[in-house]
């Protein structure tokens, strides 16, 4: 009768191994189910991710190029410009202005006078200008 228990025991030992294994066995497949769709959906998304980062590194690569252009622009002006001052300072500094003033009054009141003339020119034609219309 002991042998007999044992043996029952041991049947239902052995079924239930064989129905654990099968639920566990499907849950792993629901498991690998779920997670190969929530790859594909991670690997989309990456995709799309990695477009995104294309488009934005051209753009920024394109508008690089554009700003080393102005900046090698910006350079050059600067450049031309301090050589005009160098050169204006250079040639004020071989006059005594003050001198002049006070030797030649009427030199130095008419050269002032037609530059002042000059300027006022100048700004009346800038500012009588139209916006919309470039010079």
């Amino acid at each position: 009768m002991i042998l007999s228990y044992i043996r029952i025991f041991g049947i239902l030992a052995v079924i239930g191994s064989i129905v654990t294994g099968y639920f566990y066995v499907t849950g792993l497949q629901k498991k690998v189910e779920v997670l190969t769709s929530n790859n594909l959906v991670l690997q989309k998304s990456f995709e799309e991710e990695k477009q995104n980062f294309d488009l934005y590194k051209d753009s920024v690569t394109k508008n690089l190029s554009k700003y080393k252009e102005k900046t090698q622009t910006l350079g050059r002006k600067y450049d031309e410009a301090k050589t005009n001052v160098t050169r204006l300072e250079k040639t004020l500094s071989k006059h005594d202005l003050e001198y002049l003033a006070k030797k030649k009054p009427v030199l130095v009141e008419h050269r002032i006078n037609s530059a002042t003339s000059r300027l006022f020119k100048d700004i009346e034609t800038f500012t009588s200008r139209s916006y919309s219309s470039k010079p």
